[in-house]
């Protein structure tokens, strides 16, 4: 799966609606990208609402200051930073419901249940995730990585196939794509059915994909099937 950034013109055109802000902003804190994250909410500091420019303000440093497994050598550490952090999610939202309802709006759409959805993420609430990457048109690959950054960031191998399982059942993969089905199988720890279904897009991927599993003990050297 491949995603490119925005490029200088892209950024320009973004510029000039709002719900394309929050909309990008949502997809770039689905991938945890908070640099990017963190522009699109520079930007909503000259928006009419003081309530979202505050908001928008306090955001930025929550998203920017995510903790990530990756960049810690304590996994206690991490799940100390992750508390704090959390706590800061917690307060944010206590901030977010605490804006009247009659100023969500700004005469073009409701920009709290937009911003509602982001904090949701960051909750790590499961059908946020799952409706916000529906919303967006993506597919069960986003929720199944989005999942393992802020639902579950210590997610291990083993479970990921009950994550996946569960997801399919919401986002199935698309059945004319055999590429999408490979993806899926993998996903699953499927490694045989991944070597049939590899089959039918290449010979060389199938045969390519065996030497891989093989040392990795993911199939028989010898297969009797």
């Amino acid at each position: 799966m491949r995603h490119f950034g925005p490029t200088l013109q892209g950024l320009i055109h973004v510029s000039s609606s709002l719900i394309i802000y929050i909309q990008s902003n949502s997809r770039a804190t689905l991938r945890g990208l908070s640099k990017a994250s963190a522009f699109f909410l520079e930007v909503l500091s000259n928006h009419p609402s003081p309530h979202l420019q505050l908001l928008a303000e306090h955001l930025i440093p929550v998203l920017t200051n995510h903790p990530r497994l990756a960049h810690y050598s304590s996994e206690r550490d991490f799940a100390i930073d992750s508390r704090r952090w959390k706590e800061k999610v917690k307060a944010l939202r206590i901030e977010l419901d605490r804006v009247p309802e009659d100023a969500r709006e700004d005469g073009f759409e409701n920009w709290w249940d937009r911003l509602s959805d982001i904090v949701g993420v960051l909750e790590g609430r499961p059908e946020v995730l799952k409706g916000l990457c529906t919303e967006l048109g993506t597919d069960w690959k986003e929720v199944c990585i989005s999942w393992g950054i802020f639902v579950d960031p210590r997610l291990r191998r083993q479970d990921l196939p009950d994550v996946v399982l569960q997801t399919l059942d919401e986002l199935p993969p698309d059945p004319t794509n055999d590429e999408d089905v490979v993806h899926s199988l993998l996903f699953l720890g499927k490694p045989t059915q991944v070597l049939s279904q590899a089959l039918q897009l290449d010979l060389w991927l199938s045969a390519h994909l065996a030497d891989v599993m093989e040392p990795l003990e993911l199939i028989e050297r010898d297969p009797t099937e």
